[in-house]
């Protein structure tokens, strides 16, 4: 079986005969008070900076959560 996940930028297979996909994950601020920091005050080059540095360190795909309390969640993922 095979999922199809679309990027602006990339699409990426995911195969259930491998190989494996990298997630990644870091993109999550419960626990990461410089990052909900960040997501509230709109510095959209720390997140940006996060990101990259797991592309270079080979994810695939990443897994963007912005659950930040009081924040309108699908304004901040565009």
């Amino acid at each position: 079986m095979q999922t199809r996940l679309e990027g602006r930028t990339k699409t990426h297979y995911v195969n259930t005969d491998g190989p494996g996909t990298l997630i990644g994950e870091k993109l999550n601020p419960t626990g990461n008070k410089k990052l909900s920091t960040a997501l509230k005050e709109g510095d959209h080059d720390f997140v940006r900076q996060l990101a990259i540095a797991q592309v270079e360190a080979g994810a695939d795909v990443l897994d963007v959560n912005v659950g930040v309390p009081g924040m309108n969640e699908p304004e901040l993922l565009k």
